[in-house]
């Protein structure tokens, strides 16, 4: 077994050597995971705070970085815009300046709030393992969420969660806990289909429009999928 110094010394020299590390004061473990959402957030308001959008990942996920590009200029219409003809989307965007267009050329204004949305109520069964008692969360229903495995924020909607995260109440469940901060701030969660929250099965036409999909915790699975939906123009 490694020492926590061992340890420590380890993550100096690989930040020294590769600049890849951002590490922050809290255990890793699973009902932290709020502390590690927002730390995050944190670091990308205070480094990155320019970037037009913003995608948090799980090391578990199979991401197309090329239809996260796509997802992101045409989110409600994606992917059907793709199969349209170049002029009809063109006439499209001239029409309709609003949340479905957010091509990289407009201001940092419009908020997304992107991923595999959900609908649902707190488990109140005392062995869950998310159990919540109505002390914690008085209420029967969740606000709509985006599951944290996979999520993408454009500017606007981050500098709001942020902000806003500044005045809410810490909670233990970090997807849940963006969805309270969301909620308080007037930003609803987009949901996509092209977001998995589970394994989407494999098959090489089957990831043509995937976005992200969960459940890969075979690295050399993920590479092999990732590299043959490389070589088919897909990620």
């Amino acid at each position: 077994m490694f020492s926590d110094i061992q340890i420590q010394k380890s993550l100096n020299d690989e930040s020294k050597q590769f600049g890849d590390i951002v590490q922050a004061n809290y255990t890793d473990s699973y009902f932290n995971n709020t502390y590690k959402t927002m730390s995050g957030i944190y670091w990308v308001m205070k480094y990155c705070p320019n970037a037009k959008f913003y995608m948090f990942v799980d090391d578990d996920y199979y991401v197309s970085t090329k239809n996260v590009l796509r997802f992101i200029k045409f989110p409600t219409h994606y992917p059907d815009y793709l199969k349209e003809p170049l002029s009809n989307i063109r006439s499209l965007i001239n029409r309709r300046k609003t949340l479905e267009v957010l091509d990289f050329e407009l201001d940092n204004t419009v908020r997304l709030y992107a991923g595999y949305g959900f609908n649902s109520s707190p488990l109140r069964h005392y062995f869950s393992k998310w159990y919540i008692s109505l002390n914690e969360y008085p209420y029967h229903k969740w606000p709509p969420y985006i599951t944290g495995g996979a999520m993408i924020l454009s500017n606007a909607a981050l500098k709001d969660l942020f902000y806003q995260s500044l005045y809410t109440q810490h909670f233990k469940f970090d997807d849940i806990y963006i969805s309270i901060v969301a909620y308080k701030a007037k930003l609803e969660a987009f949901h996509s289909e092209y977001f998995y929250a589970y394994k989407r099965p494999y098959y090489r036409l089957n990831y043509q429009y995937t976005i992200a999909s969960h459940g890969f915790d075979d690295p050399q699975e993920l590479v092999r999928v990732w590299s043959e939906q490389k070589s088919l123009g897909n990620a």
